[in-house]
């Protein structure tokens, strides 16, 4: 239906209607105000966790590196700079923040499935019908190992604060509303 109107530029009201969904289980779980207080604290535990998120960020340096000239799109820069701002705040408040804490009672294995498997096919289930990246078998194997890594971080550390920095740079790192549409498709995931 988007698609019809807005073409390629369809996956912003997408991601508006993902957004407010997000926001609308986020508020229904109660006390929002202690919630969000309590992810957003300092991280409990060792600060190796905290620091292994950012290591991923390291591997995709390549790709805005040598696509550093897609940047020059002014609507790209600055789509992937409120896309960085805001996605990651509604993705790690839900997938991680939300279902961790609801599932707290679950086996640690079917917490970190539960989360990490839901996530990864929301890519290309709601941004994948647009974007060539979001539905390929690489990307979403790459997408469900840093899921459950991100799991298992916000379990050890009780906090999403890192995981939301880390995400946000991922994200622009990673050219996220480039790769929704499709002016960059990572050299693994071309389909010619």
């Amino acid at each position: 239906m988007f698609t019809l109107f807005l073409g390629v530029f369809a996956y912003i009201p997408v991601l508006i209607i993902y957004w407010s969904v997000l926001s609308i289980f986020i508020l229904l779980n109660g006390n929002i105000k202690n919630t969000v207080k309590s992810w957003l604290q300092p991280p409990k535990g060792s600060k190796w966790w905290s620091v292994i998120p950012f290591l991923f960020i390291f591997m995709s340096l390549p790709m805005i590196l040598m696509n550093w000239s897609l940047l020059a799109d002014l609507y790209i820069l600055i789509s992937l700079i409120i896309f960085s701002l805001i996605n990651p705040w509604f993705e790690e408040f839900y997938w991680r923040g939300l279902i961790l804490d609801i599932t707290k009672n679950w086996p640690l294995w079917s917490r970190l499935l539960y989360s990490s498997l839901f996530f990864t096919l929301n890519h290309p289930l709601m941004i994948g019908i647009f974007s060539i990246a979001n539905r390929m078998v690489i990307f979403l194997f790459t997408t469900f190992i840093l899921a459950t890594i991100y799991c298992l971080i916000y379990i050890k550390t009780s906090s999403l604060r890192w995981l939301i920095l880390a995400h946000a740079l991922l994200d622009f790192i990673g050219m996220a509303t480039a790769v929704f549409l499709n002016y960059y498709i990572p050299e693994g995931l071309r389909l010619w």
